[in-house]
């Protein structure tokens, strides 16, 4: 048996009989110099698309500085091998496999596995491009010692012999997810603890409480339904989490940035507030998705923060100060950072992404919702925003978010979806906060929910946090 490299994915061909459509290729994958020459050399092309004709490839701008670990393609490249970690991560201590992995890269010094990340470590990293993922999990290189990769944010544990639903065992189990999400907030809510995200990460749970305390942490529980817990504080979480506020600039340079004037509209294009009262600073956002209510009356969707004038009445613009109008604000799904816009009469939008030359084929039309809980943790994600272009990542939690009460006599505590969604190495350099309110969609092509930030810095760099589309679904919003 025999493996070759085709447009960067590794795939099993029997010696003599090449895969369709290719040249026969045979090479041994302890070779030194079999990624060098089959692997990182076999990029998918970049051009640019007919439609988004002022958009350089971002791809292409991140991959010139081969020295920088921040300068990784976003463009999806998957390298697949006889064995899928995010299937069996015990693979990983085999010893065919753990060779297998060590000899993928020339001049790989060791690899590390943590059940989410196979992180490579070099003395002199490699030539990019680099995989984003690897036998069927993301993937990180580094030279750095320091350099931990996207390590998991296990900071404080509980002091205390708390354990929640003891002889119940649900780790691994995506379709528990809200069984646990319960346990927890009772627990909480019976306790007057105050927390304001749970976050399921397959094995374990982190909890995110309200005030920080170390006290606290001898009354919160060790486990729950055998999944150890780990706590942050909040204010750990919201100086890395990104900020949905605009900047005074943009986060990325403006000439690769698509801030065309499309005459007919679609997901991901550059939405603006117009011009501000105060100053010339221009707010940009993204365009989301067309829907229509239970009535039949057509929206498109958008990031509600990024119209500072207020959420009602609020008019939308294209970029770059333009004086036509596309629409008008009408309504706001509470607290979930969700505009809807009616559109004017002359205003066409479909509801398909813009080609990309990543995944060729068909266009691709979005006809309907996925609720969170459908999803599972690895499953493949994908954005297209005016600054990253087309864009693949991987669902890594599960988490509910709690929304402050809007009114003072509000009963319970009101909480939604969010999912954390793992972009790649260097992604954070291109999710910038115009982006914000892109649509985010899955293999089968479902939109899944709207982009809100992505963090420079800090625990949740190179993630991406996204509001889950169930409050559309359950207020009978449909993709029209």
């Amino acid at each position: 048996m025999r493996y070759l490299s085709h447009h960067g994915v590794i795939q099993k061909t029997t010696l003599g009989h090449p895969i369709k459509g290719t040249q026969p290729l045979h090479v041994q994958l302890d070779s030194s110099d079999f990624a060098a020459k089959h692997l990182l050399g076999s990029r998918r092309p970049h051009r640019r698309i007919s439609e988004r004709s002022y958009l350089q490839p971002v791809a292409d701008i991140l991959s010139s500085s081969a020295s920088s670990p921040e300068a990784s393609s976003l463009a999806s490249r998957h390298v697949i091998l006889p064995f899928d970690l995010h299937q069996d991560p015990s693979q990983f201590h085999e010893k065919s496999s753990f060779d297998l992995l060590l000899g993928l890269f020339p001049g790989t010094q060791t690899v590390q596995f943590d059940d989410y990340t196979l992180t490579f470590r070099f003395l002199e990293l490699p030539a990019q491009p680099w995989p984003k993922t690897v036998a069927g999990v993301p993937s990180y290189l580094t030279a750095d010692l320091n350099d931990q990769g996207p390590t998991v944010p296990l900071s404080h544990w509980s002091r205390s012999r708390v354990l929640i639903q003891r002889h119940l065992d649900l780790r691994r189990n995506d379709a528990a997810v809200g069984l646990i999400f319960d346990l927890v907030r009772d627990f909480f809510f019976k306790n007057q603890i105050a927390i304001n995200e749970i976050q399921f990460w397959g094995n374990f749970v982190i909890i995110v409480l309200d005030r920080e305390s170390d006290e606290v942490l001898n009354a919160v529980p060790r486990s729950v339904a055998q999944c150890p817990c780990f706590y942050l504080f909040e204010t750990e979480v919201r100086s890395t989490r990104g900020s949905p506020v605009f900047r005074t600039k943009p986060s990325f340079p403006s000439h690769l940035l698509d801030d065309t004037e499309y005459q007919k509209l679609r997901p991901g294009v550059m939405l603006s507030a117009g011009k501000p009262r105060d100053g010339d600073v221009e707010v940009l956002s993204s365009s989301g998705i067309l829907v229509r209510d239970k009535s039949g009356r057509g929206y498109m969707t958008a990031a509600a923060h990024a119209f500072p004038d207020g959420n009602f009445g609020s008019t939308v613009y294209h970029p770059r100060f333009s004086d036509t109008p596309l629409g008008r604000i009408e309504t706001t799904e509470t607290n979930t950072n969700i505009a809807l816009v009616r559109l004017a009469n002359d205003v066409r939008f479909v509801n398909e992404p813009f080609e990309n030359t990543v995944t060729p084929g068909p266009p691709v039309k979005f006809k309907e919702f996925a609720r969170a809980a459908s999803t599972r943790l690895g499953d493949s994600c994908r954005m297209d925003t005016p600054s990253s272009g087309y864009v693949e990542g991987t669902k890594r939690v599960h988490a509910i978010r709690k929304l402050p009460s809007v009114c003072a006599d509000e009963p319970k505590d009101m909480w939604i979806p969010v999912d954390w969604l793992y972009m790649g190495q260097g992604s954070s350099m291109a999710l910038s906060s115009e982006g914000a309110g892109s649509v985010v969609w899955n293999k089968e092509n479902q939109i899944t929910g709207f982009f809100r930030c992505a963090p420079q810095s800090g625990i949740f760099k190179d993630y991406a946090q996204v509001i889950a589309a169930d409050n559309l679904i359950d207020d009978g919003y449909t993709i029209a």
